[in-house]
């Protein structure tokens, strides 16, 4: 592979979409120093950059570790490459690198990934080769980095044992660094608790660790992307660990204890992420946001807080039988969008069966306190091929969706239908999939029963990918060959649809003698050994065997159930009933109203240039607008519906351009002097795009983006024999003498011809500088 500078990178960008995915210095990175860092991981994350830069968990890890005081510890980080990019990598035979970094994976002392889903699989040892690390752990030597792995994946390792040299358990805060403080000793690493390593064998089982979540340590200043990601938020974690058990979700059984963070850490860590980040959205995360000590009086505090700046608040959805209107409203402050309930199953019966605690009442209920108030949009999220279900819970599916509209007849309802998957650590884990025939012939009877309900709209997810899911989600060791398989014959980026390929699951399965209808539709004995037995989540195995004799007996959780669950430090578990009540926080601060009729107007002459030049127009505004919220200044917004910030750009940049003089109106809410408002944004701009000037103007003068009608454009060369072949002087003055220059343009309406002449106003060559100097049109 070709030595790695930025150069080399940038001669392949131009070639694929999104460029800005593999530039790094994202706002908010920590780029430390690679030659003074003892110990460098690289975080990496199986998918695609807009769904990795989100996950909380890597925000923490990557906190954590650069953050680290006692040893100077570097963090980068590493996605999986679209497939357009991958290629070039591979035409250009360039490794794998780290976005900060760019150094490739395999100068890292430590590969830590996020298993977050089952398909990623094939794709983390495509990751490994494209960086020219072997992906079976057995071809590592120790001169190859250390590959750990954490997430839910982890909950059941044997399938990736084979790849992955050890796996973290539980809450990875703490078990990362003591990882890399023992990592130049690696037999030593399956001593630390909370580790698991396949090739050693142990003779008790391991524990997961777990962290107090209600503390400081948390990361409220991280990379913010230029582009868009899935969760385009600051997202403060308020509650680890779910109380409510229902005998299907992994996450509750795998998360316990019920962990919360005070309401005055979450203020606070709130207030710092927004001003760090620049972003107007923040999310409080956690499995049952309803569940939270005092989530209203929470939520109310900081929209006093920060709703007039523009920041709005976004929960997970609500829980029906604990369903607070007040809550709902405090959320959606600006605009009713769409609230969503969880009823898992249509039937009561089924309901108990899957310890969902929740009565038909209480969903109607529900539902009619949000349309009443004004909502027109309800997502309902149910489950199908649960255990025990019948034909008949699905026809009450039917009836309580029809019931909601005999209720709400205005409601639009969106049902997603998931397909149940037992995984590890839960009651159902002995249970099996249901059988492929059988889960169409379901959704076939199920949407033929709803195809009728006006205003209702059933969305389904994906059999097959489901099956796979459950086949890994509870799978052996065998699985391994299966994976790597996959791998070899294309299998890549399987969670997104356009790269998915069932055929190629097929075959491969066939190919290595794989059953997978066996796999996911086996149910286990109760007293066989399961492929995870040599891990411990802090829940008694007899507790799970209980609760699954009690689904088949179609019998609820009593409450007496949370006293017989030990957590991992042997205290008892405690329900949200006679919780401690919180300090009151302080009062809210001040702030200006959103809108003002006296706006005040200014004009910044700025530049976009160097790695700038890979991000869009768009995301260059976003940029703008963030810095401007970081740094403390007042923007103004319009008035409406949906309120949007009032910032201007003269020109739309294209991708690959660099802009040396570019102008941008803002208009603000105060009046400031042009020289704060200059320090201010360019304390928080990145060095490639800094204010040159900035005046104030009147605000009634016609923005930027409607004066401007002309541009200036300078073409640099890049390779000298090839313009003096092509005489591009001569070239320049032919275009001037025409007329008439007609292209054709693709358009969502077809092709269409363009008669460019009128667009170029002129055109020249300088043979002494070889720059080609064009003036053209900006509409």
């Amino acid at each position: 592979m070709q030595t790695l500078t930025h150069d080399t990178i940038e001669n392949i960008l131009h070639k694929v979409n999104k460029p800005s995915r593999y530039i790094g210095n994202e706002p908010g990175s920590a780029n430390k120093n690679w030659d003074t860092a003892e110990i460098r991981v690289a975080l990496a994350f199986p998918d695609l950059y807009e769904i990795g830069i989100s996950n909380m968990g890597l925000r923490i890890l990557y906190d954590k570790i650069n953050n680290y005081s006692e040893k100077n510890f570097l963090a980068d980080r590493v996605y999986a490459p679209e497939v357009d990019f991958k290629e070039q990598l591979i035409k250009h035979s360039i490794p794998l690198y780290g976005v900060e970094s760019f150094k490739s994976l395999k100068e890292f002392d430590v590969i830590a990934f996020s298993l977050q889903y089952e398909l990623s699989y094939p794709t983390l040892l495509a990751m490994l080769e494209l960086a020219g690390i072997p992906y079976r752990k057995a071809d590592r030597t120790a001169a190859d980095p250390l590959i750990i792995a954490g997430g839910p994946g982890a909950y059941n390792p044997a399938p990736m044992a084979d790849f992955v040299d050890a796996f973290i358990f539980g809450d990875g805060e703490t078990v990362i660094i003591d990882i890399l403080n023992n990592v130049k000793s690696r037999e030593t690493l399956a001593d630390i608790p909370g580790v698991y390593m396949p090739r050693y064998s142990r003779t008790s089982k391991i524990k997961k660790r777990i962290e107090d979540i209600d503390n400081r340590v948390y990361p409220v200043n991280f990379p913010v992307p230029f582009s868009s990601s899935v969760h385009d938020r600051a997202v403060i974690e308020i509650r680890r660990g779910c109380s409510r058990m229902c005998r299907f979700c992994q996450a509750c059984f795998v998360n316990f204890p019920v962990r919360e963070r005070s309401q005055e850490n979450v203020i606070q860590l709130v207030g710092e992420s927004l001003k760090n980040t620049g972003y107007e959205e923040y999310s409080l995360l956690s499995l049952s946001s309803n569940d939270y000590s005092g989530i209203e009086e929470l939520v109310r505090t900081l929209n006093d807080r920060h709703a007039s700046s523009g920041a709005s608040v976004s929960l997970p959805s609500q829980r029906a039988d604990n369903f607070s209107l007040e809550l709902a409203e405090l959320v959606q402050t600006v605009r009713k969008s769409t609230i969503t309930l969880a009823p898992e199953a249509g039937s009561q019966r089924l309901r108990d069966v899957i310890n969902k605690n929740l009565t038909e009442e209480q969903i109607i209920d529900a539902v009619k306190s949000v349309a009443n108030a004004g909502w027109r949009n309800v997502k309902l999220y149910f489950m199908i091929g649960l255990p025990t279900e019948t034909f008949h819970d699905l026809d009450a599916i039917y009836d309580l969706l029809k019931n909601i509209k005999q209720h709400a007849p205005r409601l639009t309802i969106t049902c997603s239908i998931s397909i149940f998957v037992p995984k590890p650590f839960t009651p159902f884990q002995w249970f099996g999939q249901e059988k492929s025939e059988v889960i169409y012939e379901k959704i076939r009877y199920l949407k033929a029963k709803t195809r009728n309900l006006r205003g209702v709209k059933v969305n389904v997810h994906d059999v097959f990918l489901c099956q796979l899911e459950a086949v890994f989600a509870r799978g052996d060791r065998k699985l391994g060959s299966l994976i790597e398989a996959a791998y070899k014959k294309g299998s890549y980026l399987d969670a997104w649809r356009e790269h998915f390929n069932k055929q190629t699951w097929l075959d491969t399965a066939q190919e290595c003698d794989i059953d997978l209808e066996e796999y996911s539709t086996r149910e286990f004995d109760l007293e066989e050994a399961l492929p995870w037995d040599m891990l411990d989540v802090g829940i008694d195995e007899v507790f799970l065997k209980r609760e699954y004799k009690n689904a088949l007996n179609f019998v609820p959780k009593d409450d007496v159930v949370l006293k017989q669950i030990r957590n991992i430090s042997g205290r008892n578990i405690s329900t949200n009933d006679g919780v401690e009540k919180r300090s009151q926080p302080e009062e809210a601060t001040e702030n200006l109203k959103v809108f003002s009729e006296k706006g005040y107007k200014y004009r910044m002459k700025i530049f976009k240039t160097g790695y700038l030049k890979f991000i869009s127009h768009l995301d260059w505004q976003k940029l703008i607008y963030t810095a401007i919220r970081k740094s403390g200044l007042k923007i103004n917004y319009s008035q409406g519906f949906n309120p949007t910030h009032k910032i201007s750009i003269g020109i739309a940049l294209p991708l690959f351009i660099e802009g040396k003089n570019e102008y941008v109106d803002i208009e603000l809410r105060e009046e400031i002097a042009e020289n704060i408002i200059k320090r201010k944004l360019n304390r928080e701009l990145p060095e490639n795009s800094q204010i040159k000037e900035i005046v104030k103007i009147p605000k009634n003068i016609e923005c930027v983006e409607k004066l401007v009608r002309w541009a200036v454009y300078r073409a640099y060369p890049q390779e000298i024999s090839t313009i003096e072949k092509n005489n591009l002087e001569s070239i320049a003055k032919e275009f001037l003498l025409k007329e008439n220059i007609v292209i054709e343009k693709q358009t969502k309406k077809g092709l269409k011809k363009i008669d460019i002449r009128p667009l170029v106003h002129s055109l020249s060559f300088d043979k002494e500088s070889n720059i080609l100097e064009f003036i053209i049109s900006s509409f």
